[in-house]
């Protein structure tokens, strides 16, 4: 596992140097206009994650619904297949806390 510091030392790595020193206002100006695009990119992309965390969200609790609305038609029929074969084995009823799911 890498440490920040590691991956800082990469970024910082990929700022174009000029030949004149380090502390040339120019290339000050760029490395924090480098900085300024890492941290708009980042939060573009937490924007785009947290979109799709949502939306992924919004299904997983609209599936949940609609598998809750089919217990009780599975169960009736699960008990008129189980009377019609006269059967002495009890039918397989969907249990409702095997379906819960949690975030």
């Amino acid at each position: 596992m890498r440490c920040k510091f590691q991956d800082t030392l990469i970024i910082l790595s990929y700022i174009p140097r000029s030949e004149s020193s380090p502390n040339n206002a120019n290339e000050l100006r760029r490395i924090k206009s480098f900085i300024s695009d890492l941290q708009n990119n980042l939060e573009e992309l937490r924007t785009q994650t947290d979109d799709k965390l949502n939306s992924m969200t919004s299904s997983i609790t609209a599936l949940q619904s609609q598998i809750a609305q089919l217990k009780k038609p599975l169960n009736w029929i699960m008990e008129t297949l189980a009377a019609a074969n006269n059967s002495q084995v009890s039918p397989p009823f969907i249990k409702s806390e095997s379906s819960k799911f949690t975030f």
